[in-house]
């Protein structure tokens, strides 16, 4: 499915003009991934643990934070999406909208 998301064709995807053809590229892998994403078990239970915790906080940030952000080569953090005033019951949304972030233009075009 991802094969088809990436190179079903468009008038946007033909238009000769490489920017807008990535861009147009990377805004369609970041819907798929977005919207497809299949949370693992383990992954939803602390979801919803955490939403539980969060219910004393009231609002949160959800950003992303990993080891590969910071690379020798390239620094990507602060690059991904990040969520501000996220409640406990928009905590999956939002972790969505951080991942498929990774596939923005502008992360894309950094890398």
């Amino acid at each position: 499915r991802a094969r088809e998301v990436i190179t079903s064709s468009s008038p946007a995807t033909d238009s000769g003009d490489t920017r807008n053809d990535a861009a147009e590229i990377c805004n369609r892998i970041k819907k798929f991934v977005h919207r497809e994403l299949v949370m693992p078990e383990e992954q939803q239970q602390v979801l919803a643990d955490l939403s539980v915790h969060m219910e004393s906080w009231k609002l949160a940030a959800v950003r992303s934070s990993a080891p590969e952000e910071d690379g020798t080569h390239a620094s990507f953090a602060g690059a991904f999406e990040t969520k501000l005033g996220v409640s406990p019951d928009a905590l999956e949304e939002a972790v969505r909208t951080c991942f498929s972030s990774m596939f923005d233009e502008r992360v894309f075009r950094y890398a």
